[in-house]
């Protein structure tokens, strides 16, 4: 229930948002214009706007067109911003970045990455050394996968662009996202507070290598040591699922549609039996390889100690 009721008023919001705005031509870049009757608010939002556009990288670079959506001076876009930061771009008229960069990740799936994707890529057009080594040794947030499948949903219902959702790239990404990717990290719902501490670490595995512990982290969530499993990526699953269930019902695959609805609805069912504190009126957001479940901040930061 709570899950629905917050789900509803995101859409909310992201419609009274989106109908601020002057839709423009595909191709039309930098020209977004927002109007109210508060100058200061016109204003503030054409210096969001400039200092958005500033982060657009020249589209010569090796890696194609792109925008800065990392870490600060890294030159990279990491999954997480972009899929993010999709829709905004596209309104500000980056429509050749957001294919190129949602393309790039889609291609970078690989079985030697137990079927993960690039975490990051720098604007040379190869995976950022800070979150890369090779192909076992790396950082990556599972959440990733289940996101760009619902990037490449939001992307095709924003612009209607068949490309986002109908491509190779993203069939063989989201495809393979349900199946052995699910298999791999042991994220079928029955499975979720059951896990391996580390699925498929580097043999020899060593604790204090981040590219070793953070290689498949089941969280956005970086605060907790021992996460086991974040409240958030089961979001994402049942996000990530719905939203492949959405595809197939727009190819006509009646019975696919059906099939991974109901997978979607046994992610979302774990929440609400598992996940949701009655007693407290709050989800827990994080579960431990001590098997205990818990709420708010760890007591030291995956990303300030390890990177």
């Amino acid at each position: 229930m709570m899950f629905e009721m917050a789900r509803r008023r995101r859409t909310k919001w992201v419609h009274i948002l989106a109908a601020a705005f002057v839709a423009l031509p595909s191709g039309v870049f930098g020209q977004a214009v927002f109007t109210s009757s508060d100058t200061a608010l016109e204003q503030a939002f054409v210096r969001a706007r400039d200092m958005a556009l500033s982060y657009r990288g020249p589209a010569t670079d090796p890696v194609g067109p792109w925008y800065e959506a990392a870490l600060p001076a890294r030159a990279a876009f990491c999954v997480r911003d972009v899929s993010h930061q999709l829709i905004g771009a596209e309104v500000l008229g980056m429509q050749a970045e957001n294919r190129n960069m949602l393309n790039r990740f889609l291609e970078g799936i690989s079985e030697s990455k137990d079927w993960c994707t690039f975490w990051e890529i720098h604007k040379s057009g190869r995976p950022a050394v800070e979150d890369y080594r090779n192909d076992k040794e790396f950082w990556y947030n599972l959440n990733a996968n289940f996101e760009l499948i619902y990037a490449g949903w939001r992307m095709y219902m924003w612009t209607g662009d068949t490309a986002f959702i109908n491509s190779a790239a993203f069939r063989d990404f989201s495809a393979i996202t349900v199946g052995p990717f699910v298999d791999r990290w042991h994220l079928r719902p029955e499975a979720l507070l059951n896990r391996p501490a580390y699925p498929n670490a580097p043999v020899p595995f060593n604790e204090k290598d981040y590219f070793h512990r953070c290689r498949g982290l089941p969280s956005y969530y970086e605060a907790i040591a021992d996460m086991g499993m974040g409240a958030d990526l089961v979001a994402a699953m049942y996000r990530g699922f719905s939203a492949y269930a959405d595809i197939a019902g727009w190819r006509g695959d009646r019975r696919a549609e059906k099939q991974f609805r109901a997978k979607a609805e046994a992610y979302r069912q774990q929440l609400e039996s598992k996940w949701w504190d009655g007693q407290a009126g709050l989800y827990n957001t994080y579960f431990t390889h001590g098997r205990k479940f818990g709420r708010g901040k760890g007591k030291r930061s995956c990303f300030g100690t390890m990177r």
